[in-house]
């Protein structure tokens, strides 16, 4: 046999052989899983009513304030107030796929061009101190508050004034009471504020490429009224940052990859009233899994078997080799015996299998080793996250 051929046929053999024989050779896989809220709700609520009472749009003077290279431009088409419809959208839409609530009542909003903020907490000097616990100042109503006073000005010509409730914000307790009866829900969910700057920023590098970010800074104060009890049950005051990033040789070419302004405004608002819902309810979302793959010639079908989602008939064949004389693909397989109980929801499980997998080699192989100590994490973390979402969802624990 020529030295070349033989080389050949040996270079051939060992990468036959080297999926058996290391832990570097692995696949990712999707999985969905749930994850709780971030903020827990105080009380189980069934059926929501859901208002759009942006104050900001009584406030446009038909403009608003963004910024190309630090400069400030003024936007005459209501571009901010189009967003913030956007955003409520999003947030309804989102919430009803979540399916958390028995049913959400949309409300008509309020008719908020007729009428504009005035603080009533300004004249709490006139109050009788004796009974200043009645007059607390909520978090929510001191940033209502503070939106009143620097958009003052902005309310001369209105028709009607609206006086913050120091408790209640916007609403009033009979005003919550009628909402009650019309809708017969427990629960009252109001968008009070909303408003965005987006800022473009394009320069020059010292390597000479050119550079270009687009932010768009978005704000949403949400209230929650309990309407059984007639009073605030929370607020929320979302802070959201959306960028867009761009690194070229011509600063035409960064221009043209940064979305238009509209589209990155826009699209800001659609996600934050994703993300708002995903900080309120347990929601769905898309992770990935690694599992290790192998040349072995029984493992070779489970890859094939994974991607088919045929997950039980894959665990049978590791099963089989997990005192596979060769300690690598036992420990291979001992891994992936607690993905595939993960995929079917058993969570202990999971976790003894890759514990197992661990002790095979201990920390003496480091790639092995860190898979299975982030997995663990995950795999605790995800227990950690159950008792979240039976609490949000108000099973019995």
């Amino acid at each position: 046999m020529r030295p070349s051929l033989y080389f050949l046929l040996l270079i051939i053999t060992l990468g036959a052989l080297q999926g058996c024989n290391t832990l570097y050779s692995y696949s990712l896989i999707d999985i969905e899983v749930v994850e709780p809220g971030k903020l827990i709700l105080p009380e189980k609520y069934t059926t929501a009513a859901i208002r759009y009472n942006n104050i900001m749009d009584s406030y446009y003077s038909n403009n608003s304030t963004y910024y190309i290279n630090s400069k400030a431009h003024i936007d005459t088409t209501k571009l901010d107030s189009l967003a913030s419809i956007i955003y409520f959208n999003s947030a309804i839409e989102n919430l009803n796929k979540q399916i958390y609530f028995d049913s959400i009542i949309e409300l008509n909003e309020n008719d908020k061009p007729q009428y504009y903020i005035i603080d009533s907490l300004v004249h709490l000097h006139e109050v009788d101190t004796s009974k200043l616990d009645e007059y607390v100042l909520y978090p929510s109503v001191l940033l209502l508050s503070q939106i009143a006073k620097q958009n003052q000005f902005a309310g001369i010509g209105k028709q009607t004034q609206k006086i913050l409730d120091p408790k209640l914000g916007l609403y009033t307790t009979e005003e919550l009471k009628k909402i009650a009866d019309s809708t017969h829900a427990d629960l009252f969910i109001s968008l009070d504020y909303f408003s965005s700057v987006d800022v473009e920023l394009v320069q020059k590098l010292p390597t000479n490429h050119f550079y270009g970010n687009t932010s768009v800074y978005g704000v949403g104060l949400w209230n929650f009224y309990d309407l059984r009890t007639y009073k605030s049950a929370f607020f929320y005051d979302q802070l959201d940052t959306l960028t867009w990033d761009s690194h070229e040789e011509l600063k035409s070419y960064v221009e043209k990859s940064l979305p238009p302004r509209r589209d990155a405004v826009l699209n800001a608002a659609d996600i934050m009233g994703i993300r708002l819902v995903e900080k309120l309810i347990p929601h769905w979302s898309t992770e990935q899994r690694l599992y290790y793959i192998s040349g072995h010639v029984e493992l070779q079908k489970t890859k094939q078997l994974v991607e088919k989602g045929k997950w039980l008939e894959a665990a049978e064949i590791w099963k089989a080799n997990v005192k596979n004389p060769n300690k690598k693909i036992a420990a291979k397989s001992m891994y992936n015996l607690g993905v595939a109980c993960e995929m079917q929801g058993d969570l202990e499980a999971a976790i003894d299998w890759v514990v197992k997998s661990f002790q095979v080699f201990g920390n003496k192989n480091e790639f092995h080793y860190l898979n299975c100590m982030d997995y663990i994490n995950i795999l605790g973390q995800r227990k950690l996250n159950f008792k979240l979402i039976n609490q949000q969802l108000d099973y019995t624990l």
